[in-house]
């Protein structure tokens, strides 16, 4: 079952479905490329171990739970000293290391790294994890060599990429910083009303860009994973709307029932 959703689907943030999620994404975006790359490229998939709080991508997990305790369950010890029990319950931020995947163009047969496409997880957006700074300490160094990076945001939480001149404020982004032109950066901002967009994957030279479908790519994730079937619709979706953004799902939702 195809989701209710044109674009991106929000409720594929929560945590449990994120993390499957964005590996068959990586899937899909490198199997859509070697369709269409010319024979002299290929796309695959760079696994990679990246370090950071997990679980904790929604927000709301961050307010503690209030507990009280009742007079008469108050232990006491054997000298009849009352132990005060703990007013409140909350989580630890232990870090825990997660397998996140890329996509990279290489020119064959010399396995020269062309193309870089990234697609954000929420550990590479949250300030104070090891796995955001390596992500920036990563970009970085990828900016600064002869290599073109696609960055794919489809998270609405967490800190987005830091760039001159912020672009419209949107839930997601597309970001395209070509090897020979670091200024400007392409940015494709997208509604969550909208299809994802066609973005180029560029090449070498004067080869053309491949055309990597974004939409085609995560609707066909979604069938894949089968999220309906773990998705409760009647929810509102992980993480904050915008009013007229919470009215527009709930509407849409309402005309699927």
């Amino acid at each position: 079952m195809p989701s209710p959703f044109p674009g991106m689907d929000p409720y594929i943030e929560q945590p449990y479905l994120w993390r499957d999620f964005h590996s068959e994404l990586a899937s899909q975006v490198r199997a859509q490329l070697n369709t269409l790359l010319p024979s002299n490229y290929v796309a695959r998939l760079e696994p990679r171990i990246e370090i950071g709080v997990l679980g904790l991508e929604n927000p709301q997990a961050f307010l503690p739970d209030v507990a009280i305790a009742e007079g008469p369950q108050i232990p006491t010890t054997p000298a009849g000293a009352a132990i005060a029990p703990a007013p409140f319950l909350t989580q630890n931020l232990v870090e825990e290391e997660m397998r996140v995947t890329a996509v990279h163009i290489t020119a064959v047969p010399e396995e020269r790294l062309v193309t870089v496409i990234k697609i954000l997880s929420p550990i590479n957006k949250r300030k104070g994890n090891a796995a955001f700074d390596a992500y920036l300490h990563k970009r970085r160094a990828l900016l600064n060599a002869n290599v073109h990076l696609l960055e794919i945001d489809l998270l609405r939480t967490g800190e987005r990429i830091e760039v001159k001149d912020p672009p419209p404020p949107a839930p997601y982004y597309i970001l395209l910083s070509r090897a020979h032109r670091r200024r400007p950066c392409e940015v494709w901002p997208v509604r969550l009303s909208e299809p994802l967009p066609v973005v180029p994957a560029p090449l070498l030279g004067s080869d053309p860009d491949a055309p990597l479908d974004m939409q085609r790519a995560v609707a066909e994730s979604y069938a894949r994973g089968s999220y309906d079937r773990s998705i409760d619709y009647t929810q509102p979706p992980p993480g904050p709307l915008t009013g007229a953004e919470a009215a527009w799902v709930k509407q849409l939702l309402e005309l699927e029932k």
